[in-house]
């Protein structure tokens, strides 16, 4: 059973923590979100009658919530699939525009990578003959590479509301947790 998430970069926002410095995070908002959404995991796999060691998680590799669910992948032995703009190399370097020192990608990027249960896919801008940017395009792939989406939304986020819009298309949309 292949699930995928979408969420929030700013996870200490979530749990209105303000964030210092988003190379690190605050270690009270990251076991928070951990535990509340690894908590979901096991009940939907009780309630669904899913061994929880059969999942396949799907991340996209942001920072926060993405990098949440591949930490719970790596820590339970889970297959891993990632899902991210262009390349590797590219979105582990990629920069906001006119803020260069904010991190938007995983912060233990190069350790998740090591990972030996993972299946890696780089997703160009014209994913699936579609014609979106990079970051649109993954969104697209984690849907269509799941059999469920859920999302850990907690505010408003452009990113977030697109990939819950096309899980919906696809009805794929599970629920927030």
């Amino acid at each position: 059973m292949r699930i995928a998430i979408t969420g929030h970069m700013d996870i200490e926002r979530c749990h209105a923590i303000t964030q210092k410095n988003n190379h690190k995070y605050n270690p009270i908002a990251f076991l928070k979100t951990y535990n509340e959404i690894e908590y979901y995991l096991k009940q939907w796999c009780i309630e669904n009658k899913v061994q929880f060691s059969d999942l396949e998680l799907i991340s996209g590799m942001a920072r926060g919530v993405d990098e949440v669910f591949a930490k719970i992948a790596t820590n339970n032995g889970l297959k891993l699939i990632i899902s991210v703009p262009k390349s590797i190399e590219y979105h582990k370097n990629k920069v906001v525009k006119d803020t260069p020192t904010i991190k938007i990608q995983a912060i233990d990027y190069n350790t998740i990578l090591t990972y030996d249960n993972i299946e890696v896919h780089e997703v160009t801008e014209n994913f699936n003959k579609g014609g979106y940017g990079y970051f649109i395009a993954r969104n697209q792939s984690m849907v269509d590479l799941s059999d469920y989406v859920l999302s850990y939304k907690r505010y408003d986020s452009t990113g977030t509301n697109d990939c819950i819009d096309r899980a919906k298309l696809q009805n794929k949309y599970y629920g927030n947790i």
